[in-house]
Formats: C-alpha cells, structure tokens, sequence
C-alpha cells in the first residue's frame, strides 16, 4: 500500500484496501482541484515550477501573485510570464486534477523560510506567507503589531476586527498557506512571532527582479523596492484596493526587446506594467 509519497499516511485493510490520507505538515503542499491560497515554506535554488512542484505542474493551470503569473505554454512543459516565486509571498495556485482525484500532496524541498523573515506590510492588499514552523493563533503571531492589522483573509476563511476583538473563522496561520492582509498603515519590515524564532534574520533583502534598474544580484528576498525605466505615471503592478483587480493579457508578434516595458492604460491612465524578458 505505500505510495512512496510522505505526505501521506498509508493504510490498508481486508475491507477497504490501500487508502492514503494526506499529511498536513511544513514539508508537504496540499492541493486540491480549482483555486488554491498557497506560500512555499520550503524553496530549492532552482525555483522552476518543474523543481518546486514535482510531477504535480503537469496540473497547473496557473500561478498567480500580486501582478505576477506563470501559465504552462506550448504543450511541452513549459512556462510562461513574469512571476519570480518568493518566500515571503501567498499566491493563488489553479490546478486542473484528473478525475476521480480530490487532491495530491507534494513533498516539498530545499531549505526552509527562517521564521525572523520580514514582510513589507503596506495599506493595500497584500499577499504573504507564514513562516513559523507551528500553527500559531492569529492574535500571537501578529505580536505587537496586531494592532495595526484590520484584516487577513485565506483561502475560504477570514479574520476581522471591526472593534477591539478579532472575529471569523481564521483563528490559525499555517505554513504553505497564503494570506491576503490589509494593514491600517505601513508596517516596514513585520515579523510574525514564532516560538521557534531565534531573533536571527539571515536573508539579504533588496530588489530581485533583473530587469528592474537596482536589481541587487545578491538578495534572497524582495523587499519591493524594485524600480524600472519607464514614464512617470506608470505604475508597478500589484493590489492596489481591496478589490483585488487584476487583467491579464498574452501579444504575438510583439515589435518590442528584452528590456522594453509593455503598459496596459484605462481612459489614458497607466494601471500597469510588466518588463519584457527575452524567456
């Protein structure tokens, strides 16, 4: 009955057969069929879906994060976009599962999120994962910046404060789900209170994206400060209200070079842009 996959628990009995129950744990993504609210507590070097996800991106259908997406093109394995996965990001990952399957659990691997890494919170939604290593009450984890939240939303479940109390059915952050907050102000460099932190922060932060002007070769984490060579006006994609809007669009034949920004424009506004690569 084994199915050499550890994040699942084998069974087998007389009556029933083999049977495999997924495990819920830091080292084990689990997906089901449709929309998923997902972060990556674990990330190998090579963060190629392929590397990341195993067997399990042939049902990819998309992976999106705050004006980024990567979608399988061509029928050969490949991917396509502008989405660089990052630790201290939630994405909503669309599988698309064989019928009959509810769900799989993939391994993860590479070395895990230090629970010290800091999360640039802003007034607009943003989209982050959890790095404590234990499923921690919402309330605790926030720690002294708790009063500075007004709302966390998961995949299905949510967490307000309409007065002085927190309220709804999200009541723990676990590892390898994502979450959509909107903070009340600013917060610069927001770290959850975990019990397995040691007050060590090991990452380098800067830009990481090497099509922007400061793209800083040796940082590990984006800490969004990215900026790039385009018009005054234009805006760097991300979510800007709680609407949570986004567009996408795919252009063949494009008379453009790696390096040019391509913009999208409402009534003669820029509301968005993304960096032309050469991939």
């Amino acid at each position: 009955c084994d199915d050499a996959n550890p994040c699942t628990y084998d069974s087998c009995s007389p009556e029933e057969g083999c049977a495999h129950e997924p495990v819920q744990s830091n080292d084990c993504l689990l997906l089901h069929d449709g929309n998923n609210l997902v972060s990556f507590s674990r990330l190998p070097e090579d963060q190629d879906l392929w590397t990341v996800l195993g067997d399990a991106a042939v049902g990819v259908v998309r992976l999106m994060g705050e004006g980024t997406i990567t979608i399988p093109w061509g029928g050969d394995g490949d991917f396509i976009g502008n989405l660089r996965l990052d630790r201290a990001a939630g994405y909503w990952l669309t599988m698309n599962l064989p019928d009959g399957v509810d769900w799989i659990a993939v391994p993860l691997g590479g070395a895990p999120t230090d629970p010290d890494i800091a999360y640039q919170i802003t007034p607009d939604v943003e989209s982050v994962s959890f790095p404590c290593e234990d499923w921690t009450p919402i309330e605790a984890a926030m720690g002294e910046s708790a009063p500075l939240f007004d709302q966390w939303v998961g995949e299905g479940i949510a967490a307000f404060k309409p007065a002085d109390a927190w309220i709804g059915s999200l009541t723990q952050f676990k590892a390898n789900d994502g979450y959509e907050v909107i903070a009340s102000e600013a917060i610069a460099d927001f770290r959850f209170s975990c019990v397995d932190s040691d007050g060590q922060d090991p990452y380098t932060y800067g830009c990481t994206d090497p099509l922007a002007l400061n793209f800083d070769e040796a940082a590990q984490v984006s800490d969004e400060s990215c900026s790039y060579g385009v018009p005054d006006g234009w805006h760097n994609p991300g979510f800007v209200d709680a609407s949570k809007s986004q567009a996408w669009a795919f252009f063949y034949s494009v008379p453009a070079e790696a390096g040019d920004a391509l913009g999208a424009f409402a009534d003669g506004q820029n509301i968005g842009f993304t960096m032309l690569s050469d991939a």
